[in-house]
């Protein structure tokens, strides 16, 4: 009797799951499984130099960021007035998985290709919550595994994967409307705990989802659980010690893009045009990548250098190219009525504006705000014409992913020379 009961009630629970619950969460499964068997291949790859040598992977600091979650005795938190509490949060996380006798390499890697999966999953899930039809929904994640910000950042160790996935979390929480104010505080300190920019996109979204007052209120204890955590990162990791911050942040300005006359007008002109492609284009198909010899160390640097005439790169481009027009056209359309709207374009132009003027390249920061982009590339895969433009992202996606694992594989066997 006891048993017919318990069946009976397994019965009503299956029905009462409707079938696009199960669809919804098979593709997250296998959304979440191939970015993690990407991930973890192209990772294998990867030479040692990457964790010995400074700026050998596009400028990026790799073995600073790895020594900070799997050394204690050896890391070096000279960043963390701009990644506040990256250390606390993972290296805990690292040791743990060293307990399954995985090294601290392998566990790295596998903690990155776990935010590839969490990344790639909350693209469907947001887009899902905006209404975007299944196949559509697949089609945008799998435009992001394709693409070379996906390929050149989810194979190697940084901050940036992660910082992503703290992105990711937020854009999920506008997109099902949430207003519980617990679950905002955690969203905002997780973005500020990674990299202090990233914060933008927790303050737009308190900003555009509560009153005033509500907001400052989650964006003042967010920052002051930040704020405190990175005082215990201070007394738990040796030579962590913070710097004047003052001097940290006027010590950026070095990396500043600008002119400081009027005669290199033109020039500057000429770089932030080149620029507004790149933070468009480069993270979506990565350009021939390029061996430069680093003058203090003589290792080699991989860079990216301008595209060859590979027809099928340029296919790709324009795939990307016309997924990001359409799907912009659309999300300008409700711009007034839509928070979720607001905050992904708002947050996508303070990141244009920071990398227009910031750092070597915007495709070193292209793990950021690509998701975002995606996003707003797959409002073009509903509507009128979809089953068109689903086609361009089904090309993209076959295109994309052969330049890019080629360019890839010729940017490792760079660094084997």
């Amino acid at each position: 009797m006891a048993k017919t009961k318990v069946t009976k009630a397994i019965i009503v629970w299956f029905k009462s799951i409707k079938k696009w619950q199960i669809i919804d969460s098979a593709a997250v499964l296998v959304i979440s499984s191939i970015s993690i068997f990407i991930s973890l291949t192209l990772s294998a790859k990867c030479p040692d130099i990457l964790y010995e040598e400074y700026n050998i992977w596009f400028g990026a600091d790799i073995n600073r960021v790895f020594s900070n979650i799997a050394n204690y005795d050896s890391i070096n938190l000279n960043r963390a007035h701009l990644h506040p509490i990256f250390s606390l949060l993972i290296f805990p996380i690292v040791q743990f998985l060293k307990f399954f006798e995985i090294s601290s390499l392998g566990a790295a890697y596998f903690l990155v290709s776990l935010s590839g999966a969490l990344v790639s999953s909350l693209i469907y899930i947001t887009l899902r919550y905006q209404a975007i039809p299944i196949l559509s929904c697949l089609l945008g994640s799998f435009v992001f595994l394709c693409s070379g910000a996906f390929i050149f950042w989810w194979s190697v160790i940084e901050t940036f994967p992660i910082g992503a996935a703290t992105i990711s979390i937020v854009f999920v929480m506008l997109s099902m409307k949430i207003r519980t104010k617990w679950i905002w505080i955690l969203g905002t300190a997780l973005t500020l705990s990674m990299t202090i920019t990233n914060s933008i996109v927790g303050i737009l979204g308190a900003a555009f989802t509560f009153n005033r007052i509500k907001a400052i209120k989650i964006l003042s204890i967010g920052f002051i659980s930040v704020l405190l955590l990175y005082i215990v990162q201070s007394f738990v990791f040796m030579d962590s010690k913070p710097s004047d911050p003052r001097a940290e942040f006027v010590a950026e300005s070095v990396y500043l893009q600008g002119p400081k006359s009027t005669s290199e007008l033109p020039q500057y002109f000429r770089k932030y045009t080149s620029r507004t492609i790149d933070f468009l284009i480069s993270p979506a198909v990565v350009s021939q990548t390029k061996s430069k010899i680093s003058k203090k160390n003589q290792n080699t640097n991989i860079r990216l250098s301008p595209f060859k005439n590979y027809l099928i790169s340029w296919l790709s481009i324009g795939c990307w190219s016309v997924l990001l027009f359409v799907g912009l056209l659309k999300v300008l359309r409700s711009w007034k009525t839509k928070t979720f709207t607001k905050v992904l374009l708002s947050f996508v132009l303070f990141q244009f504006l920071l990398h227009l003027f910031y750092g070597d390249h915007p495709f070193l920061y292209s793990a950021h705000y690509f998701p975002a982009l995606i996003i707003i590339a797959s409002f073009s895969l509903y509507g009128k014409h979809e089953k068109v433009f689903q086609l361009v992202a089904f090309v993209f996606c076959v295109t994309a992913l052969y330049s890019n694992i080629g360019n890839f594989n010729h940017a490792m066997l760079l660094l084997q020379k």
